[in-house]
């Protein structure tokens, strides 16, 4: 049975890749996530165990997410700021900036017919 720590960081989701199968990505928080940063893993399942093939570091806890159904490196996830990134994992950190979109109501609900 193979195992991997994710040092400093508490794993809060796990979810495998549908388009890899070995490949999985954790979404961790430091601290429990009760304050601190968040840290993205993505693994890989090599005969000689698991290996992180990526980390993407966020400036809060990450408590859920979710693979695309459509682009096979594409993942999204929740935030403990109340906000959504979304992370492509064909590309370094520093590549490109994570675009991340806060969640709840909005301040005005418009209505149309």
């Amino acid at each position: 049975m193979f195992s991997f720590r994710t040092q400093g960081y508490n794993g809060y989701n796990l979810k495998y890749s549908p388009f890899h199968d070995s490949r999985l990505a954790v979404a961790s928080s430091a601290n429990f996530g009760l304050v601190g940063n968040g840290r993205l893993f993505v693994l890989g399942l090599t005969a000689n165990g698991i290996v992180a093939e990526k980390t993407f570091d966020t400036q809060d806890g990450l408590f859920d997410l979710a693979w695309s159904e459509v682009h096979e490196n594409q993942l999204v996830v929740a935030s403990g700021d109340g906000s959504l990134k979304l992370f492509d994992v064909g590309l370094n950190a520093d590549d490109i900036p994570t675009v991340g979109t806060p969640i709840g109501l909005p301040d005005t609900i418009v209505a149309g017919a």
